[in-house]
């Protein structure tokens, strides 16, 4: 049997930009681009992709160590994706980051901001109060 592979699809809240990327792809399929540094930090923002594939968790672009909260960024827009300190990762306790996806089922994904923390949230997972902003 085929293990059947669900893409996601991530939009910019702010500006409506697909985060798609074809062309940098992991397993060939494609990723999720994002601008990103560590929180607190006046570095310049690089770029990270992550897999597309919802339960993977590897990543390709600027490695960050084990252990770093990073802020992530649209690449189009340059607006920050808010961590969300009242959704919580249930494995390391830090606050989410809530993403749209384009997927109409899947609806809001949350990711945990940690270096080397692979748990995430599906929209059945997040509550939405409060009210979370959309694009």
């Amino acid at each position: 049997m085929v293990k059947k592979v669900k893409i996601v699809e991530i939009i910019c809240h702010n500006c409506g930009a697909s985060l798609k990327n074809k062309e940098k792809t992991i397993a060939e399929n494609p990723t999720v681009h994002f601008k990103a540094i560590p929180a607190g930090s006046k570095e310049e923002k690089t770029d990270i992709y992550l897999s597309a594939e919802l339960d993977d968790f590897r990543k390709a672009g600027h490695k960050f160590p084990k252990g770093t909260v990073v802020k992530f960024f649209c690449p189009h827009c340059e607006k920050e994706f808010e961590q969300h300190n009242a959704i919580k990762c249930s494995t390391c306790k830090e606050g989410l980051i809530i993403l749209h996806s384009k997927n109409g089922a899947l609806g809001l994904i949350g990711i945990c901001p940690k270096t080397g923390c692979n748990h995430h949230k599906t929209n059945d997972e997040i509550p939405t109060n409060p009210p979370l902003a959309s694009p």
